[in-house]
């Protein structure tokens, strides 16, 4: 029974507090029929309305900000121009490595490794891959011949015409 007299009080007395510290409410319609509610007093029609004093319009820092900001502008673009030539410059650097045909030492360098490549993919499969002994040793046995005929020689092994 206390339990309850303590919360009924408690209530009124929250109640009473809150309706104490209450602002006031203001509604009104404008000219288009839209309701409005707020907490701060309208403004009556025809009443001066306050406004923040204006700065006054200065041609001449208006113009110095201008050119500032252009310059500021060209900046930006030259920057970003140089960019994209560098950019360019570098797909064409690519482009032309590409394109051209390998060194005659890159060529010799290329098929060495391909072919040291090749003999160690044959070493590691196992014996069922060749059928037999015989097979796995004629196969290793032609690559490491091609590698030893590439390194004395690298003219014959490609056709090349000695010079």
């Amino acid at each position: 029974m206390t339990r309850v007299i303590s919360a009924v009080i408690l209530c009124a007395a929250v109640l009473t507090v809150s309706s104490t510290s209450a602002e006031d409410i203001y509604s009104w319609t404008d000219e288009e029929g839209v309701v409005h509610y707020s907490d701060i007093e309208p403004v009556s029609p025809g009443a001066p309305v306050a406004t923040e004093s204006e700065i006054p319009h200065d041609a001449s820092e208006d113009l110095k900000r201008s050119e500032k900001d252009q310059k500021e502008i060209d900046a930006i673009y030259r920057e970003r121009a140089e960019k994209e030539r560098l950019k360019k410059q570098q797909k064409r650097a690519k482009r032309k490595k590409r394109v051209r045909p390998p060194t005659r030492e890159e060529t010799i360098v290329a098929e060495e490794k391909r072919l040291e490549k090749t003999i160690a993919d044959l070493e590691a499969k196992p014996l069922s891959y060749f059928g037999s002994a015989k097979n796995k040793r004629l196969r290793l046995g032609y690559y490491h011949y091609r590698l030893e005929e590439l390194k004395e020689d690298p003219d014959a092994y490609f056709g090349w015409k000695s010079k």
